[in-house]
């Protein structure tokens, strides 16, 4: 049995990590040990330990490591306690190998605690772009700090090689996000309703707003700004906390502190609630990567507000404006033109077709564990 160790730091990364979890489980080679961490032990994002469990996981480690501010100061706090957590976890699990989701502070502290381990990484979601946020150099270190690489495009496995990764160990595998989108069961409306407690009109937008880490300093009043737009449209939405991110308490304080009767601020709805919401709503407004991700396989338009998710690769369904009132208010609108859906039935989502997680698992089973080397020599691009 191979043990990987599967690292999770936030309900975003969970619904990535789920699918691929489900196909280590139900294959006779590997052995999945889940390692929860961060803002899924905060009760202040929601204790979504609890969400993991009830969705029938269980930790077999356990690394709290986030503090009550999102200070610079906090954060790299954090990512200390992260490490020495990691290095914790791994001492006592002895993982032969160790999986990684995307680009945050959390995940990146999983990675350097490997390191003098000797543990192979396993990096999903490599490659892509996100400007507007500190992530985006994480991710990349995350990719030379890892040893196997899994793609969410063509162009992403592209990138990843031009950083001097072995093409050899690079594949294209598609979101595994997409494999809960296509399988999971969708909710009642009544269930949804129950949820957020609060009768759902036609039409009903879902909301995330991270705060734009570059600029942390300006998420309260972008967070404002996107309220206004709401409020100026005059459509009801579902609004999700944002994540541990630098500026995410802003944010969280303009959501619990500014009534509006439009706006239901909702901690986490968990994979079917939020997949529910997707499928019963006019659009995905705001600047979480499940806009550009997830959000095209529900057929919906997405209005991507700000700077966050540029360089991502995205579909025809994205709609991107600035965090400028005028430009909100017009892309919402042009979100509930039913001319705008209509339009988007037969698009594609580039990011696959919801057959990563048994295309993961089966490429990592081909592999002769017995010799994998955690050494890594740079691949040179042939000279032009």
């Amino acid at each position: 049995m191979i043990r990987i160790g599967v690292v999770t730091v936030a309900r975003s990364d969970f619904n990535y990590l789920e699918p691929v979890l489900h196909a280590l489980q139900a294959h006779p080679m590997f052995e999945p040990l889940l390692i929860v961490a961060a803002a899924h032990l905060s009760e202040a994002h929601g204790y979504t330990l609890d969400m993991i469990e009830a969705r029938g996981f269980s930790a077999a480690a356990r690394v709290p490591m986030t503090m009550p501010t999102d200070d610079p100061l906090a954060i790299a706090q954090s990512m200390a306690r992260g490490t020495e957590g990691f290095a914790q976890a791994y001492e006592s699990l002895k993982p032969d190998a160790v999986m990684l989701l995307g680009d945050r502070y959390e995940t990146h502290a999983a990675a350097v605690a490997a390191t003098p381990f000797r543990i192979p990484l396993i990096h999903l979601h490599g490659g892509e772009e996100t400007e507007g946020a500190i992530d985006n150099v994480l991710r990349h270190s995350l990719t030379k700090l890892s040893h196997l690489h899994f793609t969410a495009t063509e162009a992403y496995r592209q990138r990843v090689i031009q950083m001097g990764e072995q093409p050899g160990r690079v594949w294209v595998s598609g979101a595994p996000a997409l494999d809960l989108v296509l399988s999971l069961p969708r909710a009642e409306r009544a269930e949804l309703e129950q949820a957020v407690a609060r009768a759902l009109p036609d039409p009903f937008f879902v909301t995330t707003y991270h705060p734009v880490t570059v600029a942390p300093e300006t998420a309260a009043q972008e967070t404002h700004t996107l309220m206004d737009a709401i409020e100026a449209v005059g459509v009801p939405t579902i609004w999700t906390m944002p994540n541990t991110d630098p500026g995410g308490l802003a944010v969280r304080e303009v959501l619990t502190t500014r009534a509006s009767d439009l706006v239901i601020p909702v901690e986490n709805l968990g994979a079917k609630l939020y997949y529910t919401a997707l499928s019963l709503c006019a659009a995905c407004v705001g600047n979480s990567s499940s806009g550009l991700l997830e959000a095209p396989s529900f057929g919906i338009p997405t209005v991507n507000i700000g700077p966050r998710q540029a360089g991502r690769i995205r579909s025809k369904h994205v709609m991107d404006v600035d965090c400028e009132l005028t430009a909100i208010i017009a892309a919402l609108t042009n979100a509930l033109d039913p001319d705008t859906k209509s339009s988007l039935k037969s698009v594609p989502n580039p990011y696959g077709n919801g057959q990563a997680a048994p295309q993961i698992v089966q490429t990592l089973a081909t592999l002769d564990w017995s010799s994998l080397s955690v050494v890594k020599p740079f691949a040179d691009a042939a000279p032009r």
